[in-house]
């Protein structure tokens, strides 16, 4: 059973110490309780997976269509983020931001140069 938000309250009368800035679990209780709901009402668990990797694999097959191909091999490939080779990947990546306000992430050592990193996770850079 997923808790509701205000199932944690209780916690507060127990604990003579308690400060509502510090309540973190909480909080967190709260978010995740909130994040399961969602996605119980999306299908479940193996619907919102079946959703990221079609996403993530429509996303590959258009950049590699425009001659950006993915740098995992299909079976090690993820489906929050795509990584894909470019040359100037560090050009392109600051031109996107200026021209269009899109922010995409550089790849992590070693594997830094000449990879960009597109996060499917929805608006995080705001």
């Amino acid at each position: 059973m997923v808790p509701e938000p205000g199932d944690l309250d209780g916690a507060r009368e127990e604990s003579p110490d308690w400060e509502p800035h510090r309540d973190y679990a909480n909080q967190r209780g709260s978010a995740l309780a909130a994040a399961a709901r969602h996605i119980l009402r999306q299908g479940g668990i193996s619907a919102r997976i079946a959703r990221s990797r079609q996403l993530a694999d429509y996303c590959r097959s258009r950049l590699e269509r425009i001659g950006l191909p993915s740098a995992a091999s299909p079976d090690a490939a993820a489906n929050l983020v795509v990584v894909v080779r470019h040359a100037r990947a560090d050009e392109l990546r600051r031109e996107l931001l200026a021209d269009a306000g899109i922010a995409i992430a550089g790849g992590l050592a070693p594997f830094d140069q000449g990879m960009l990193r597109i996060g499917l996770l929805g608006a995080q850079c705001e």
